[in-house]
């Protein structure tokens, strides 16, 4: 506890405390110096005991669990939020198709098909089109770059 003698200062992760006599310089953390308080402590031990039980009941630990596995998992929620972590509009019918890989269409095809379902109206549109037009913006525009800034390279180089 700091009396009216001692000033504590805190700057960029490093405490100064200055008494009467002289002054002590540590690293936050590193030096022992750390404030918890008591009523904090019960509850720490507690869970790290409840954390080493755990380990020893099941020294494997279990295979993280998918976010779709989720009872309150939103699709919708997630599409929108990945748009604002890009920064980007989407249009939410093309971001849908182009999350969509050609084997899971085909398995959800023949799940509906099971079910007796009308797979017309439940179409489910692969990226594979989306996939093969990107291929060729990709190579039309790498081609223009090598022609650029390797002029003297021939034609069958740069394909």
């Amino acid at each position: 506890m700091l009396n009216k003698y001692h000033l504590w200062l805190e700057f960029a992760n490093v405490g100064i405390r200055i008494t009467r006599y002289n002054v002590t310089l540590g690293l936050l953390g590193h030096t022992g110096i750390r404030r918890i308080h008591n009523h904090v402590r019960p509850t720490l031990y507690a869970l790290r005991y409840r954390k080493e039980i755990e380990k020893r009941k099941n020294p494997i630990p279990k295979p993280p669990s998918h976010r779709n596995t989720f009872l309150e998992w939103n699709y919708n929620a997630e599409l929108f939020a990945f748009g604002k972590r890009l920064n980007e509009e989407f249009d939410s019918n093309l971001l849908r198709q182009a999350f969509v890989e050609k084997s899971y269409a085909v398995k959800e095809r023949l799940r509906q098909e099971e079910l007796n379902l009308n797979v017309e109206t439940l179409s489910l549109k692969d990226n594979e089109s989306m996939s093969q037009e990107g291929m060729t913006i990709l190579k039309s525009n790498l081609n223009a770059i090598l022609a650029r800034e390797f002029p003297r390279l021939p034609e069958s180089g740069i394909q």
